[in-house]
């Protein structure tokens, strides 16, 4: 066995290992997404938009996520999904309508929503062929 053999071998079990915890990572920001709408006060009877959007997203992301952990270098197309999925869920307070004096649940969104898109760039990064 030659010396660049192992090198590669290595890289990509490292590889590996880091796409399996941004899977992680991505499918405990997905659980929260799925709990922020109760978490940060946002009743179910008067957005309901904002909810289903909330729990549309959470969603998304925990099935990706577990793709991500349990392919982690097979599934390229996870990383561009789990950034999309972070820009709507940061965008999410401004396309259902921001009702004034609501911070928490803004604050959440944005930086949920970033902490995803985050995730989604390092899946990529890691993932993509050389």
């Amino acid at each position: 066995m030659s010396i660049d053999a192992v090198r590669t071998d290595g890289g990509a079990r490292v590889k590996r290992r880091l796409a399996s915890w941004l899977g992680v990572a991505a499918f405990l920001l997905g659980l929260w997404q799925l709990m922020s709408p109760v978490a940060v006060g946002l009743g179910f009877a008067d957005q309901v938009d904002g909810v289903r959007d909330a729990v549309v997203a959470g969603a998304i992301v925990v099935v990706v996520s577990l793709v991500c952990m349990m392919t982690p270098l097979d599934a390229r197309w996870t990383g561009p999904v789990l950034t999309l999925s972070g820009w709507w869920i940061a965008a999410n307070p401004w396309l259902n309508g921001i009702r004034q004096g609501e911070v928490v649940p803004v604050v959440n969104a944005l930086a949920l929503g970033c902490a995803v898109a985050l995730v989604g760039v390092a899946m990529t990064l890691v993932t993509r062929p050389r």
